[in-house]
């Protein structure tokens, strides 16, 4: 809502994240991701938390596209890079 708000109607707001991937092949694509997500996390010395720190930011990454899609016509979504790059853009209304 930030975002949006900070670009004003009839302006054009894009998100470009880093996710686990929805494809087929996403197991060890997700192994992969979930490593880089903890070990960048701060502490990175700690082993255990309370929600997983990819699942805390897939939910941030799906509630900033469904807050966009609600609040912009003409959304596009594309996944790249394994399904793990994801963006998004829309023109607010």
């Amino acid at each position: 809502d930030d975002w949006c708000n900070l670009v004003g109607s009839d302006g054009t707001v894009v998100l470009a994240n880093a996710a686990r991937s929805r494809e087929w092949y996403a197991p060890p694509v997700n192994a992969v991701f979930r490593a880089i997500v903890v070990l960048s996390t701060p502490p990175t010395a700690q082993l255990r938390y309370e929600t997983d720190p990819h699942i805390r930011l897939d939910e941030k990454i799906d509630a900033a596209h469904a807050r966009l899609r609600e609040r912009a016509v003409a959304v596009a979504d594309e996944t790249h890079l394994f399904g793990v790059v994801r963006l998004a853009g829309g023109r607010l209304e």
